[in-house]
């Protein structure tokens, strides 16, 4: 076969094959603060390059949509500027950012939190980062990917399992609420 017969042969399968009964439809916001990777690892997941992608913080300024079609299901990728915890709100321009985050979170099936490994250890990381689970656990219907960036920075790699823990915990800290945050260390395997 010549490539050009391939091609007709493909695209005549194509045309006879039935049509799917169902489509199905998963939304997936991608948030986290400013500059973890949010941008590139939407690049990645929909394999072309979308989001514009910069060490300078704040690159993406509004929702950003990529979709990623595989058979009969879609799944739409929406990248967020970096949030913003209420403490750090004081500009007009980081309120925007926050609130544009905020109501992407609205449209969410899945939430994947996009955390970089490297800048964990730090208390105000914690901080914002509880914000975000919490906003997350309220608009998520299906579920919360924790998800690590930048372990190529982390030394050595068995620090990786304890921040795993440290933030699976925090998001099981606070679906369980307050006055029971001391059985969300029992179980860091699932949230």
């Amino acid at each position: 076969f010549s490539f050009t017969t391939f091609r007709f042969l493909r695209t005549v399968r194509r045309k006879l094959m039935p049509i799917p009964k169902s489509r199905k439809r998963l939304d997936i916001v991608i948030m986290g603060e400013p500059n973890v990777g949010k941008s590139v690892l939407l690049n990645s997941m929909i394999k072309t390059k979308l989001a514009a992608t910069s060490r300078k913080r704040h690159t993406t300024r509004l929702e950003i949509m990529g979709v990623f079609n595989h058979r009969n299901t879609q799944l739409a990728f929406y990248d967020t500027p970096g949030f913003v915890p209420k403490s750090d709100n004081l500009k007009t321009d980081t309120k925007t950012l926050r609130d544009i985050s905020t109501n992407s979170a609205d449209k969410a099936d899945v939430v994947m939190i996009v955390i970089d490994a490297a800048r964990s250890k730090k208390a105000k990381e914690h901080y914002a980062f509880a914000e975000l689970a919490k906003l997350a656990i309220e608009k998520s219907k299906i579920e919360i990917i924790l998800v690590l960036n930048k372990v190529d920075l982390v030394e050595p790699k068995t620090d990786l399992l304890d921040i795993t823990r440290d933030y699976v915990s925090l998001i099981n800290g606070i679906k369980l609420g307050e006055g029971n945050e001391h059985l969300a260390e029992l179980d860091t395997t699932v949230f």
